[in-house]
């Protein structure tokens, strides 16, 4: 594991979550539109309050979710996700208030404190 990876992982332990490494998911348990809990390629069978998929969307919504769990047309929509030239970026911040940080002038909600997933296809190289 990586130092973020391993990072997060002590930050999510010491939380009272588990990390799982080489334990492939067959699928992501829904009930009353939410997800509960993952059944394993194993066919062990684990639930939690928060589920965190460690894939990218078009996995996720194609291949981990029923068609029955996803909005009308999500799962055609994403099997059309151009994945080509995918990345992943993460974005740490430490303790310090964002006041503090020049580009940030002050402590209230703003685009800093939000997640932003760009899906779609890179131009043809």
């Amino acid at each position: 594991m990586g130092m973020i990876s391993e990072a997060l992982a002590n930050g999510l332990k010491d939380h009272g979550g588990e990390v799982r490494l080489s334990a492939p998911v067959r699928k992501v348990i829904v009930s009353e539109g939410q997800a509960i809990g993952v059944e394993l390629v194993s066919g062990e069978t684990l639930y939690a309050p928060v589920i965190v998929a460690n894939t990218d969307p078009k996995l996720a919504l194609t291949a981990l979710l029923d068609s029955k769990d996803l909005a009308d047309g999500l799962r055609a929509k994403a099997e059309k996700i151009d994945q080509r030239g995918s990345m992943a970026r993460i974005h740490l911040l430490g303790p310090m208030p964002c006041r503090t940080m020049s580009a940030f002038r002050s402590d209230k909600q703003g685009p800093h404190h939000e997640g932003l997933a760009i899906l779609g296809g890179a131009g043809a190289v």
